[in-house]
């Protein structure tokens, strides 16, 4: 009987050493199954827009503009037979950069009257000017509105896209504008004429002044020294050439 006890007992134990094994290899089985990398996550999702970026450069008063200290009057002394005198100088009124990521059609329109400024960049208003006593370059000597669009005249207008010639496009509906390519720049350029003859004018002597002096010196004179800039007004505007990603 205590042969059979102990057999029995020995069984019991078998089985529970089997079981617990088993239920170990299970454990690890299905720890296996459960103890993965995972990873999850949520957002926006997202497209790149296209940069639109067609800016002007222009050093001036908010107009395209032409420094006195790099032009002046002609110096040939006054005759009634002689040509008038004129003195030219080729400046950059102003370039017009395309940084964006689409190619653009740019529109440039130059011109209207002439805007004088002085030392501090302010507008002179020739109509407001007072009028002291003769003698000297005072403000007696200035030229009238109508006058400063005789002297300064703005001429030979030249487009240039990184520095190579440039024609108008032939693109339907955009014939009367330029293509400006994405990191591209266009640059705008003129001549700018000083004329230095009053019409008219006889050469006589200006009062107090030494031989050959006449009023169109002072003229000139006075804006040589009131005058910092000479301006013209400009406009410009860019439309869109291409698209991203390209339609068929």
């Amino acid at each position: 009987m205590k042969e059979q006890k102990k057999s029995t007992s020995k069984v019991i134990v078998r089985s529970a050493l089997i079981l617990l094994l088993l239920t170990l290899i299970s454990g690890c089985f299905l720890g296996s199954t459960f103890a993965r990398y995972v990873s999850k996550g949520e957002g926006d999702l997202s497209a790149g827009v296209a940069k639109w970026d067609v800016s002007n450069t222009l050093e001036g008063n908010g107009d395209a503009t032409v420094s006195i200290d790099k032009f002046s009057p002609m110096q040939d002394i006054f005759t009634s037979t002689a040509t008038p005198r004129k003195n030219t100088v080729d400046v950059t009124l102003l370039t017009i950069t395309n940084d964006g990521d689409l190619d653009a059609y740019v529109k440039v329109t130059i011109g209207g009257n002439v805007t004088l400024y002085d030392g501090e960049s302010q507008v002179i208003n020739l109509g407001s000017l007072s009028e002291p006593a003769a003698g000297g370059i005072s403000n007696e000597n200035a030229p009238t509105t109508a006058e400063i669009d005789q002297i300064f005249d703005l001429t030979s207008i030249t487009y240039k896209i990184d520095n190579a010639d440039v024609n108008l496009s032939t693109d339907e509906g955009y014939t009367d504008m330029y293509k400006l390519e994405k990191g591209k720049t266009l640059t705008v350029a003129a001549t700018v004429t000083w004329t230095t003859d009053l019409p008219n004018e006889v050469p006589e002597q200006a009062d107090g002044w030494p031989t050959g002096i006449v009023d169109t010196d002072l003229r000139d004179t006075w804006i040589g020294e009131s005058v910092t800039s000479i301006g013209w007004d400009y406009s410009w505007y860019a439309i869109q050439a291409e698209e991203l990603p390209e339609t068929t």
